[in-house]
């Protein structure tokens, strides 16, 4: 059987949420894998200079466990709202060193040696 089951489980766990901008909607389902290895944020983020509302939507797909794609869960937001680069505006770049940080974080994490993430992150801002 190794890391899959015999049947696939098809409860779906779901999430929404509103903004001013936006509605969204998120749904996880384990499938034929032995553990649920995915994970993802949606959330709410105040911009800098009082610019309002952003949107920070991300999907963490597990590799080899949950741990990893945890840990980004855990981590990326206040990762992102703490760059430098956030706060002044450069959002492109503030994503790509979020990343990094996560990654050269989450390597200290003995877990981290067997499993890992593939992810997407999405900013959306009101302009």
């Amino acid at each position: 059987m190794g890391a899959y089951l015999d049947q696939p489980i098809t409860d779906k766990h779901s999430e929404s949420g509103s903004s001013s901008m936006a509605h969204w909607g998120a749904v996880g389902m384990q499938g034929w894998r032995c553990g649920m290895e995915d994970t993802h944020i949606a959330d709410k983020i105040d911009l800098p200079d009082g610019d309002g509302e952003g949107l920070l939507f991300g999907v963490f797909d597990g590799h080899g466990g949950q741990e990893v794609a945890t840990f980004a869960k855990e981590k990326f937001t206040k990762c992102f709202i703490a760059q430098a680069d956030f706060k002044k505006k450069n959002y492109k770049d503030a994503l790509i060193q979020t990343f990094h940080d996560v990654d050269d974080n989450v390597k200290y994490e003995e877990y981290a040696q067997d499993t890992g993430a593939t992810s997407c992150v999405v900013l959306i801002t009101p302009k």
